[in-house]
């Protein structure tokens, strides 16, 4: 299944495209992720529990950056459960707009064990990533003033499921 679309913040694209490389933000900006451990440059071993109502699976699998360029990289995870697993792909370009930048995405998804949910999970997934990243810049300017992307703030969103 493949989900596109963008993101707006309010900052330029070196500083978002840091934000976006940042293994805090990663962290935080990522569902479930409960554990990050570096296995490498751009590579982590992840542990994640997503929720699907009232069950909780937990993953285990990697989170890889790779395919950099100044104007963006791609986010790979790959994730494996009891009876399940998830394999994503996501392009991110980071382009001007104004004072701003524009975080294009496209991510590929292949869920085993939640065929129905496909479609609404894959969405979710991307929209609590791109959120996540709001709120940890927020928080890190809140706390200290400054983060790895310093006065990052997105301000418009749109997701088109292909």
């Amino acid at each position: 299944m493949r989900i596109s679309g963008s993101f707006g913040f309010d900052a330029p694209p070196d500083m978002v495209y840091r934000l976006f490389t940042d293994p805090d933000a990663l962290m935080n900006a990522t569902v479930g992720l409960r554990a990050l451990r570096p296995l490498g440059p751009d590579m982590w071993e992840a542990e994640m529990q997503v929720r699907l109502g009232g069950f909780a699976l937990a993953y285990r699998g990697t989170i890889a950056a790779t395919d950099r360029t100044p104007d963006g990289y791609r986010l790979r995870i790959a994730a494996e459960t009891d009876g399940g697993a998830i394999d994503a792909d996501v392009a991110l370009c980071f382009l001007p707009l104004g004072s701003g930048t524009r975080v294009e995405y496209a991510a590929e998804f292949a869920i085993r064990g939640a065929q129905r949910l496909q479609p609404a999970l894959a969405r979710a997934l991307v929209d609590f990533f791109m959120h996540g990243m709001k709120e940890y810049a927020a928080r890190c300017r809140k706390v200290s003033g400054q983060c790895a992307a310093q006065q990052v703030r997105p301000d418009a969103h749109e997701h088109t499921p292909e």
